[in-house]
């Protein structure tokens, strides 16, 4: 082989290992596309528990405002209220 052959060659192997190099650490390369990838997996779980969250808050909002009986024990857990018909006894 020529000289020459061997610096082309020498050449276009380093070039290569530049762009592998580049490829895998490099701005938008593997391991930040799966960092990138890890965030995103993140934040669609995080965005269904807030769905589900908003969900149950909206189906608590609707009880609230039209469901007497809800809204009787919701009372009677949060305030301790009773009746009017009902006997209160308080140990000693």
């Amino acid at each position: 082989m020529k000289t020459r052959d061997k610096i082309f060659f020498s050449a276009l192997f380093a070039f290569l290992v530049l762009i592998l190099f580049l490829a895998i650490f490099g701005n938008k390369g593997f391991i930040d596309l799966n960092r990138l990838k890890q965030q995103h997996n993140l934040m669609v779980n995080k965005n269904i528990q807030i769905t589900l969250e908003n969900k149950y808050l909206i189906d608590e909002i609707n009880r609230l405002k039209h469901d007497l009986d809800y809204i009787e024990t919701v009372a009677r857990r949060e305030l301790g209220l009773v009746s009017e018909d009902e006997l209160v006894f308080k140990p000693k």
